[in-house]
Parts: structure tokens; sequence; C-alpha cells
């Protein structure tokens, strides 16, 4: 039996002309304002924190030095030769801006339930450009570019989505109100591209660049402390019996059993072997594991480790397969009823 059963040739379309509009992105300005959130958003969000932010601030400066070299050019042609010191701090303040939402939304956005985790980016982007020295970006004081908004937003909503597997038939189950905000932010971020910005700012009351800043500030501070409040606890493992009965030592072959200590659980064997727990997970590495190329390949591993899924997907939607079906080609052999316990290496 062939498992690659084809997906309907609307969705084979779809996905070729999605995936030739983020190729376009990075050729043609006015899309890839569109498509580059969209891959930031998600990019980060498949990283640790620390690593996502080096990663984009490495990226930034591999594709930003065509436009380094164009501005530092235009310059010396206009002004003469540009203080160099100057000229690189307002470079990497320039990148910083445009990364540093995207870590925020890292930060924020895991710990935060349903569609309020889509918020964290375009607050975060609203601040921080206006937060720039105005000088740098050419905006005039007094003014903030409420456009930034609405892209941004439809960018997060767009990965929000994509993580919950959003599908045609699941529309109903995601619920209305998520689905009318997302067509609802794609009419205002397309109305306000096509509009000019002395026009939007009236159409919003005129609102001043502090009032917009201190809202957004606000908001972003309440959903920080939402997002640092305890998240809801796992069942600890002494709790879990049945479990544990089928754990045992990799190394002896030995039963385990748990033990708390200093709040925190450990797996231990008759033997003295023990497993640390963290976050809910055992650990049954022993420190010389991680060491020469393990070490290396688990660091590659923990780098794509985020998006290996999602290039699964992104594959399959483009060769054309549906990959529920060929998921179920060969876990279906496994005979897994209700109720069995299958272990997922």
């Amino acid at each position: 039996m062939n498992p690659y059963v084809p997906a309907s040739r609307w969705s084979r379309i779809s996905a070729r002309v999605i995936a030739c509009l983020f190729v376009l992105g990075f050729f043609y300005h006015p899309v890839g304002t569109w498509t580059g959130p969209i891959l930031g958003v998600w990019f980060i969000l498949s990283q640790k924190p620390v690593r996502g932010f080096l990663w984009m601030l490495a990226l930034s400066f591999l594709f930003g030095i065509p436009s380094i070299v164009t501005t530092w050019s235009s310059t010396i042609g206009k002004h003469g030769l540009p203080h160099a010191p100057e000229f690189l701090l307002t470079v990497l303040a320039t990148i910083l801006v445009g990364i540093f939402p995207f870590t925020v939304h890292r930060l924020l956005s895991p710990r935060l339930p349903g569609f309020a985790s889509t918020l964290p980016y375009p607050l975060a982007i609203m601040l921080f450009h206006w937060s720039l020295p105005f000088a740098l970006l050419s905006i005039p004081a007094g003014h903030v570019d409420i456009s930034l908004f609405f892209p941004a937003w439809f960018a997060s909503i767009v990965v929000w989505m994509w993580h919950r597997q959003a599908r045609p038939r699941k529309t109903a189950a995601m619920g209305w109100i998520p689905t009318a905000f997302f067509l609802g932010v794609i009419g205002c971020a397309l109305l306000l591209s096509f509009t000019p910005s002395m026009f939007y700012l009236a159409a919003f009351g005129a609102a001043s660049s502090s009032n917009v800043v201190w809202i957004c500030l606000g908001v972003l501070l309440l959903l920080s402390i939402w997002a640092a409040m305890p998240s809801p606890k796992q069942s600890p493992w002494a709790n879990r019996s049945d479990a544990v009965a089928k754990l045992q030592s990799p190394f002896t072959g030995r039963p385990l059993h748990v033990v708390k200590a200093q709040g925190r659980e450990t797996l231990v064997s008759d033997s003295g072997e023990c497993f640390p727990i963290h976050h809910g997970i055992p650990s049954f590495l022993a420190p010389d594991d991680l060491t020469g190329n393990n070490g290396k390949y688990n660091h590659v591993y923990e780098t794509i480790g985020g998006f290996y899924g999602d290039i699964q997907r992104v594959f399959a939607a483009l060769k054309g397969f549906d990959l529920d079906a060929y998921f179920h080609s060969y876990m279906d052999k496994l005979e897994a009823k209700p109720g069995d316990s299958v272990l997922e290496t």
C-alpha cells in the first residue's frame, strides 16, 4: 500500500503559492514586510530565548550587510565620510530594535493561554520602535506608527494558528472569536498599508504617541504579570505509581522508585543510582553521554529540534501528500487500542 495519500488539489496549489510568496519576500520588500515577521515569530518560538536572540542577531547582520553598505555609500555621497562609531551605533540600534520584540514574544507567549499569546510581539514592536531615537528612523517626534501593530499581530496570529495545526475542517473547533479577530486584523493591516499616516492617526482619534505607548506598555506589563504567575503543576511522579513501575535503570536494569528532597523529585534504584527529574521529565543521561561527537550532535539537534516537525509539515504540503494519512500508515501497524500504553522514544 502506498502510504503517500495525495492531499486535495486545492491544498497542493495553496501550499505552492504560499511558498512562492515567502521566497518572493526575500527579494521584494512590500511582500517581505508581511512574510518576514511571520518567519521571525516562528523561528524565535522554536529556540531557547538566548540562542534565538543570538541567531537572529547574526542573521540580521548577515542579511543586512547589503543595506548597510548601500546606506554607507549614500551617506558618503551626500554628507561625506560618516563618523564610523556613530554610524555603527545607528546600525546596531536599528537591528536590536528589530530583534527585541521577537525576544519579548519568546519569553511571554509560551506562558500565556490561547489568543492572549499572540499579543506580546505587536505590543513590543510598538514600544521598541517608539523608544528608538526618532532621528535614527526619521520619525517625527510626537507620533507613533500605528500601522506597525497590525502586520505584527497578523504574523503572531498566523504562527499561533500554525502551531494549533488549524485547517479548514478545524475552523469551527478553533472558535469564531479567534477567527473573527484574524480576519479583522487582516482587514485593518491591509487598510493601513494603503492609507497615509496622517489619515490613520486621525481615524484613531488623533491618538498621541504617548497615549499609544502608555496603553501598549500597560497591556504588556499585565501580560508579563499573567505570564509570571505559576502554571498548573504537573502530577508529581510520586502519584504516578503505574508509570514508575514501568521504568528501570538503563544501565543496570534495576527498578526505580521516587525520592523527594528539598521540593525536588528524583528517581533512584536500590543500587544507589539517581536520575533527576527536570520540569516533570526524568533525565537518564550520564555526564559522559554528551561529550565528544554526542555533545556536538546534541547541540545541533537542540537548534533544529524546535522546527523539525514544522519542516515535515511543509515538505508534506509541497510534496502533495496527506501527512496524517502517512502517520497512520505506520502507526496503525501497532494496532494500539484506546487504553493501551505506548512508549514514545
